[in-house]
């Protein structure tokens, strides 16, 4: 498989095969056991006895009582002490009182229960692996008799949880899997955790950036982790050989699709025979994902948070990728992926750390392969997502962010285990572990400055300060939001690029099929988000400045 899959029906999401590959790790059945403290990788394929078979979950203690679970394993912070929020969470508004969904969900939010001494963590997220030796070994010598188990599921994600949830045996914990995780918390899959995380004093609206799905109907189903925000990665070395402007040396990080189109332009080369060599700019454009920040900025949305209505036939969406779809065929500066597909063949490399991509539009995780895979090779950096400029004159750009939480099955043996272990993955030093290590952005904004202050990049505010600053909003998340992004919209938009239909006719054929799949959300009730749709206002500079967090003054 290639470092970036293209449109194949059930495929996982892009986001994660990226990771994946680009960690270098097998898509196989691939497992972390890390027990007893030793943090020793083993393999194994615990996860792979899921039984499919089963028709329901089965419910966690169906008591609804208040009472605190015996609390058998402490969300001590790893060497230093987290400073923990003093405001009560505001989530603990109850969702509608249907009698279904209470049926449904087993309504348990703190029961008192028996604590076996094992908790078992489900994740797809690999690069928790290079803290989790010393997360694991933390959090058990602060609590004996707790054993963390790990479980790296690195193929089938969606499909394992899918059947381990149906049958009941996903485990304590788990990372959800964005793209099609609100059906399970609407059915009353996830564990409600909004009375833990209220004795905790989790104030999860403040002293987090909330991806959507954390807070759901009123009830905390997810704890937040990671805010995988994306920028503009740049090869320093190749841009000073053209004779481009460098969008921090030279446009100290103001620049526009303007900047970004000539310096494309002037990376592109080719050979005697016109075979293009080296291109100026790389980016997902079949993933809706990854479009995001091109369709905000030109006004428009591809989806209605509130409705749930998606329009792939808005006019700033038509426009984003139309613009695109130029930049690859008229302009030719952009890497399409049949061009990528024919640079790896067996190799898997990626384009951008090849050294033959100029600027390659990805998530902040990837400062870490860069670092890794890059070395010496070259010079790179980050800069932010630029404006439209002369595409929409005026208007700020808006950059995009994803995130990836993770929750308590419903099933969960060991629930209040299961709970506390999360609490601590996200408490402010494990999440400052994150962000000194560049893991991964974090949610938590007690460590943006870590984050922020951290090489590589030089600058690394490209995600943080940068983002947060300006208007920038989270994927639309949803029941079918995968079907949408990857087996509808993607293979038509394919087709486009592989000149089969224009791009409005790819839009138009996707539209019809989405508009074939019904609701695309079955929460009980009519806004599971609220107020968090996407794109979102600024962050106030003088809040970003309390958190140690500013714009860099050269």
């Amino acid at each position: 498989m290639v470092d970036r899959p293209h449109a194949v029906p059930g495929l996982p999401v892009q986001r994660r095969a990226l990771l994946l590959q680009a960690a270098g790790i097998a898509l196989g059945a691939v497992a972390l056991s890390a027990c007893g403290g030793s943090g020793t990788a083993v393999t194994a394929a615990t996860t792979e006895a899921a039984s499919a078979s089963a028709s329901t979950a089965s419910a966690a203690p169906s008591t609804a009582s208040a009472a605190a679970a015996p609390s058998t394993a402490s969300a001590a912070a790893p060497s230093t002490t987290a400073a923990s929020s003093a405001a009560a969470t505001s989530a603990a508004a109850a969702a509608p009182s249907s009698s279904a969904v209470q049926a449904a969900a087993g309504v348990n939010t703190g029961a008192v229960v028996a604590q076996p001494g094992e908790v078992v963590f489900n994740t797809w997220w690999v690069p928790l692996q290079d803290v989790f030796t010393t997360f694991i070994k933390d959090f058990q010598s602060a609590n004996p008799g707790v054993t963390i188990k790990t479980q790296m599921i690195t193929t089938n994600y969606t499909q394992k949880m899918t059947s381990s949830l149906v049958a009941g045996n996903f485990g304590d914990a788990a990372t959800s899997e964005n793209t099609v995780q609100s059906k399970w918390m609407s059915s009353g899959y996830h564990y409600d955790l909004t009375s833990w995380a209220n004795e905790d004093k989790l104030d999860l609206p403040t002293h987090y950036s909330l991806g959507g799905l954390e807070i759901w109907c009123g009830k905390v189903l997810n704890l937040p982790m990671d805010n995988d925000d994306r920028a503009i990665y740049y090869n320093k070395t190749m841009i000073k050989a053209a004779g481009a402007k460098d969008p921090w040396d030279d446009l100290h990080g103001k620049w526009t699709w303007d900047d970004l189109v000539d310096i494309g332009k002037k990376c592109t080369k080719t050979d005697g025979s016109g075979k293009t060599t080296q291109y100026g700019f790389e980016l997902a454009y079949t993933d809706t994902e990854e479009m995001e920040p091109f369709i905000w900025s030109l006004g428009g949305n591809y989806a209605d948070w509130n409705t749930g209505k998606f329009n792939y036939l808005d006019p700033a969406v038509i426009k984003a990728h139309q613009t695109l779809h130029n930049w690859a065929t008229v302009d030719k500066f952009m890497i399409t992926n049949q061009a990528i597909s024919n640079l790896q063949g067996a190799s898997g490399i990626n384009p951008f750390r090849a050294g033959i991509v100029a600027m390659y539009m990805r998530a902040s995780y990837d400062a870490t392969l860069n670092e890794k895979q890059i070395g010496n090779k070259f010079e790179w950096d980050a800069a932010p997502f630029p404006d439209p400029g002369s595409f929409n004159p005026g208007k700020p750009g808006i950059p995009q962010s994803t995130a990836n939480p993770n929750f308590v099955p419903k099933s969960a043996k060991n629930a209040q285990g299961g709970y506390k272990w999360l609490a601590y993955l996200c408490n402010d030093a494990s999440e400052n572990v994150y962000a000194t290590n560049k893991t991964m952005m974090v949610a938590n904004t007690h460590a943006w400055k870590t984050y922020q202050d951290t090489k590589p990049p030089a600058h690394a505010g490209s995600f943080v300060y940068y983002v947060y600053s300006r208007p920038h909003g989270f994927h639309y998340y949803s029941d079918t939001t995968d079907d949408v992004f990857y087996t509808i919209v993607g293979p038509e938009l394919d087709k486009a690029y592989l000149g089969q239909e224009t791009i409005e006719q790819a839009l138009q054929n996707a539209q019809k099929k989405i508009d074939t799949l019904g609701p695309s959300q079955s929460a009980p009730c009519p806004s599971p988000y609220g107020a968090n749709s996407s794109p979102r206002q600024p962050i106030p500079d003088a809040t970003l400045s309390a958190l140690g967090v500013h714009p860099y003054t050269s």
